[in-house]
């Protein structure tokens, strides 16, 4: 409401050329199995039906292992919530208690629903038929009416995420680790630049570590959604997580990095572009390596062995003079990530040769 341009509609929508194909799967899944729903309650009569199709739209989450998770908690919310219903027809509450409880209910939910998705659906579950309550009894076949519908439409959803155009992460986790060692590639190169030059910590190099961070992010998220999988759609898992670690490591010891860097101070050290390319180099093939499935090993075996073959300034002063604190704490952050990166080459080395062996 305060700006004269558009970008936080066009952010809020979404609007991208390329759509998401595992988005498009999710809507025709969700259209499909809501009406679904609907065409099932109206053609049995059911007087509560719409909890049906309701629930398939709560539950049904573009992931199985989300819908999975999602279905647990409503269908445990809601019985619990139902016993807890079936409790209080029995306590005849007067007029005044009644609102105060169905206002102390919905409340909590609006409270919970972000941060305790099960326990929110036990409290909704309440409001439900303490507002019912309010127009006229409820009977006992009123909550197990719902809490049928409501098995019914989280089965339904669970079934379709495992059965009905599936996404499985593991298909859609490369491009997103790729993008990540990628990140982390731009990010030391623009560090380097600045230490080279004595350059500040400016905008540029802020972009560059949210890049990194929000990628790590985007990895991680991936693999817990990949671990909620069934499991013979978790191949490669461990392989995977190793990697992430790694270069989740490497973006915090270049993150220590910008601490150290100072405008008119450069870094003279003759090696620094060297260790830059080598580095770059490293991530770059790694990144190919995950999107092809197949890293490249002779050139990971050999530059791994240039990595442990690299030599840093050591913490006392040398001849050109990088005996001061600053620079100790740059190449001990620059040592640490050598070692990162030549972890997560013996990482993808190890997934190649299982791979091989498998095959």
């Amino acid at each position: 409401l305060h700006t004269w341009t558009l970008r936080p509609l066009a952010s809020a929508l979404n609007l991208r050329l390329r759509v998401d194909p595992a988005l498009v799967r999710y809507t025709v899944r969700l259209a499909v199995l809501t009406m679904a729903g609907v065409v099932a309650f109206k053609l049995l009569a059911l007087p509560h039906g719409y909890w049906l199709p309701f629930t398939v739209v709560v539950v049904l989450q573009p992931d199985y292992g989300s819908t999975r998770q999602r279905a647990a908690q409503r269908v445990a919310g809601t019985l619990a919530g139902s016993l807890g219903a079936s409790l209080l027809l029995w306590l005849h509450l007067p007029f005044a208690a009644l609102t105060l409880a169905t206002a102390a209910t919905i409340f909590t939910f609006g409270f919970l629903v972000k941060r305790n998705y099960g326990l929110a659906v036990f409290f909704v579950t309440l409001f439900i038929v303490l507002l019912t309550e309010a127009n006229g009894p409820v009977t006992i076949a009123f909550t197990a009416e719902r809490t049928a519908s409501t098995l019914a439409g989280g089965a339904l959803a669970l079934l379709a995420a495992l059965f009905f155009w599936p996404v499985w992460e593991r298909d859609r986790f490369p491009p997103v680790l790729a993008q990540a060692l990628r990140g982390n590639r731009d990010y030391l190169q623009v560090l380097a630049a600045r230490l080279a030059a004595g350059g500040a910590y400016d905008a540029e190099a802020t972009a560059a570590k949210r890049r990194s961070e929000a990628a790590n992010s985007a990895v991680f998220s991936s693999l817990q959604r990949m671990i909620g999988d069934p499991k013979n759609q978790q191949e490669g898992i461990e392989q995977a997580a190793a990697l992430a670690n790694g270069n989740q490591r490497l973006t915090r010891a270049l993150t220590v990095i910008t601490l150290h860097i100072a405008s008119g101070a450069p870094l003279t050290w003759p090696d620094l572009d060297r260790f830059t390319r080598l580095a770059g180099e490293a991530l770059e093939i790694l990144a190919v390596g995950v999107e092809q499935g197949a890293p490249r090993m002779a050139e990971l075996e050999s530059l791994l062995a240039a990595l442990e073959n690299f030599r840093f300034p050591g913490p006392g002063p040398d001849a050109a003079g990088h005996g001061v604190p600053r620079d100790r704490w740059v190449f001990a952050q620059l040592t640490r990530a050598a070692t990162e990166l030549s972890a997560m080459i013996l990482a993808a080395s190890a997934s190649s040769v299982e791979q091989g062996s498998a095959a």
